[in-house]
This record gives structure tokens, C-alpha cells and sequence, in this order.
């Protein structure tokens, strides 16, 4: 009686769920979100816009570590939720995480939002100015394995627009002005441009 109390005002305050919903309690969706360089947390996304946070290093360029922890939430929630849907979510390096998780291993029953993904096709820039290794995580692709993904990219951001130039990035703060908000997103597929 006491946990149904504090899961439904959780859910009315609208926190943050931070392990998955054992069994029995098991949402229709789960959002998980990934961090970029220096929020290994995912503390980007505002409270109550994911349910859950990778953790890991959030080091530039540690891919294949976010990617593990990614995978293994991924794995967490299919084992104990396996009807649920699950929108993954990533800003700038956690937007590569997660590009480059589809890209190995799909997601059947889910689909991705990515903000200022450095891997956008044909604009990003992975292997330009991030140096992320070999393929797939250097280079720009739009290869989802099939997975609905929309990809939100500022005009003024260089991260994800190449043209765009760093005055935007340094000076206007076009990398952090994201809504981060995936759950209005989730579905959406292509290029959204701002």
C-alpha cells in the first residue's frame, strides 16, 4: 500500500524514476536519456522529462563506456518491463551514444530523440572536431537500423551543424537552449532545424 502511495505521487509531482519498474508496475513507455560531455549523470534533462539516467564517465569521447551503460538500461527494462516502449534520448556525446546503440543494435518496440547529435547527416561534427574513434562512432550517417528518429539540431549550433561556425556554440549558448522535453518529440522522425 505504502509503495503504490509513493510510485502515484511520483508520478503526480512528476519525478524522475531512477531504476526501472519491477514487473506488475510497468509503464506503457520509458524514457532513458543520455548525457553529453561532462554530464555523465544526464543531469540535461529536466526532472520528469526521463525516467531514467545513464551514468557513466561523461569524458570526451568515452563512447563505448556510455554504450555499455546504455545497453545494460536497455536490457534492465526489456527483462523486467518487456511490453514497454522505450524512447532513448541524448544530447551532443549522449546523442552519439545513442546514434551509435542504434546503429549496432537496434531497438525493437522504441524510437530515439537526439539533440545537437555530432553524427547528423550530412552536417555533424564527428571526425571533424570530436575525435571518436573508428567506425561507427567517427563519421556522420543517418543508419538508425530502422528505428523512428528525429534529430533537432539549432542553426547556430556547430555541433550538429557544421556551417554554423562557434560564435553561436561560444557566445549564444545554442548547445545548452534544447527544450530536452524527448517525451514531445518521441515518434517524430528526420531533421528538425531551428
Amino acid at each position: 500500500m505504502l509503495s503504490t502511495l509513493v510510485l502515484g505521487l511520483g508520478m503526480i509531482l512528476g519525478l524522475s524514476l531512477h531504476s526501472p519498474v519491477k514487473a506488475g508496475a510497468c509503464t506503457a513507455t520509458t524514457t532513458i536519456g543520455v548525457g553529453g560531455f561532462n554530464n555523465g549523470n544526464g543531469t540535461v534533462f529536466p526532472p520528469g522529462s526521463v525516467d531514467l539516467r545513464v551514468q557513466y564517465s561523461g569524458a570526451l569521447n568515452d563512447m563505448q563506456g556510455g554504450i555499455n551503460a546504455l545497453q545494460g538500461l536497455v536490457n534492465q527494462v526489456r527483462r523486467d518491463c518487456p511490453g514497454t516502449k522505450i524512447t532513448l534520448a541524448g544530447h551532443s556525446q549522449g546523442a552519439a551514444i545513442v546514434h551509435v546503440y542504434l546503429t549496432r543494435f537496434g531497438l525493437a518496440n522504441g524510437n530515439a530523440v537526439l539533440y545537437a547529435d555530432p553524427k547528423m547527416h550530412p552536417t555533424g561534427e564527428s571526425g571533424f572536431s570530436f575525435n571518436l574513434g573508428g567506425y561507427p562512432i567517427a563519421g556522420t550517417d543517418d543508419w538508425f537500423s530502422g528505428v523512428p528518429t528525429v534529430s533537432i539540431c539549432f542553426n547556430n549550433d556547430v555541433i550538429c551543424n557544421r556551417g554554423a561556425g562557434w560564435f553561436g556554440y561560444l557566445f549564444q549558448g545554442a548547445h545548452s537552449n534544447y527544450d530536452f522535453q524527448p517525451r514531445w518529440h518521441a515518434g517524430q522522425t528526420g531533421i528538425i532545424r531551428y
